[in-house]
């Protein structure tokens, strides 16, 4: 069994992403190794560790001073770790600029968890891109390995930052609890649509008042379902022909999904959606939706044309909806069961089996 300290940038409460921290916390505990994770507090007055989540780190409302005001935090675990029998390290790459001192004397292997490039725009992207391209070269140095989402992330990474230490690709996942046998006996009236995660512009989730335009004028009988928060929440819930949900917990997500037809992945082509391996696409398929995408590298999988439609047109929804929507009662139930045993190979379960395989090994 693995002995592992995580500490990551994560706010697991408010942040969907958390997602696949958390179940991968969940998932190594589950099979008896022992992992502590260590996360911003949000809420100053919650103090209770629960099960080996602490909400232990500092926490800054002031963007960009966030993973400052956690590595304080941070600085001070791993001051204070066994030092005859230290755990495996797993660190979120925002954090490691600031505990260069700290990681670069650990006793024990340490890795770089990054689950994904930058992904704001502006002038704090330009930023968080050099400290990023920083973490990766201090990783280069000390650390054992790294943690990537895809084989395109970690050839973005040694593009990028000329690491060369290993690394490991851990997808996005889901729960295997979560993937129950899903069938229908009638044909819907309407199809319905859902995204859920980011509500940012840079996602290209403005596409979906697209889609309800052209749902009108093609007359597809259409129901859009979204949810989630960003800087494009309150345009879309201004839309009284979408459906807005808010921020929903994890099971409210997974209850949602079920009530759905076809998940959308609007992220567009470049650097950061290309080298992605989106949570959502694994939540979609563990419900057994049907996926319409924008066609990159980050929407791929392999075996997945039953059940996924993507295209690298500009009204890339156009095909994949009118394809489903005139789906047979037999070909809903083909699409269901195509997508969940494409989740069953998307677990947290088994990816933390890669993950305690890959830090022993390196």
């Amino acid at each position: 069994m693995a002995d592992i300290l995580w500490i990551t940038g994560r706010r697991m409460v408010s942040d969907l992403a958390s997602s696949t921290e958390r179940g991968l916390f969940l998932a190594l505990k589950m099979k008896g190794h022992n992992v502590t994770m260590h996360y911003p507090n949000e809420n100053q007055s919650n103090k209770n560790d629960i099960d080996g989540l602490h909400p232990s780190l500092n926490d800054s409302k002031i963007k960009g001073m966030r993973s400052r005001a956690a590595s304080l935090s941070a600085s001070k675990l791993i001051k204070n770790i066994d030092i005859e029998n230290p755990p495996y390290l797993l660190v979120d790459w925002r954090l490691v600029p600031w505990i260069k001192n700290e990681l670069s004397t650990y006793p024990n292997s340490w890795f770089l968890v990054d689950r994904g490039p930058p992904a704001f725009r502006g002038l704090l992207s330009k930023i968080q891109w050099i400290y990023w391209s920083k973490s990766w070269r201090i990783a280069n140095n000390f650390a054992s390995g790294g943690l990537v989402v895809s084989e395109e992330h970690g050839r973005l990474v040694k593009s990028r930052s000329g690491a060369s230490i290993p690394l490991c690709p851990i997808s996005g996942s889901v729960n295997a609890s979560s993937i129950k046998p899903r069938s229908r006996i009638e044909i819907p009236e309407s199809v319905a649509i859902v995204y859920v995660g980011r509500l940012d512009q840079n996602r290209g989730i403005l596409d979906i008042q697209k889609i309800v335009d052209w749902g009108i004028e093609s007359n597809t009988k259409l129901s859009i379902h979204i949810a989630g928060d960003g800087d494009s929440s309150s345009i879309l819930r201004a839309d009284s022909r979408i459906t807005h949900h808010g921020i929903l917990d994890h099971q409210k997500v997974h209850e949602l999904l079920l009530k759905c037809d076809i998940g959308l992945l609007p992220m567009p082509p470049g650097i950061v959606w290309s080298t992605a391996s989106p949570l959502k696409l694994a939540e979609y398929a563990a419900a057994g939706l049907a996926v319409v995408g924008t066609d990159h590298l980050g929407h791929r999988l392999e075996e997945s044309s039953g059940w996924i439609n993507l295209s690298d047109a500009e009204e890339w929804w156009k095909n994949g909806i009118m394809r489903f929507s005139d789906m047979t009662l037999d070909g809903w139930n083909d699409v269901h069961f195509s997508a969940q045993s494409a989740a069953k190979k998307l677990t947290f379960e088994r990816s933390a089996e890669k993950l305690v395989q890959f830090i022993k090994s390196v």
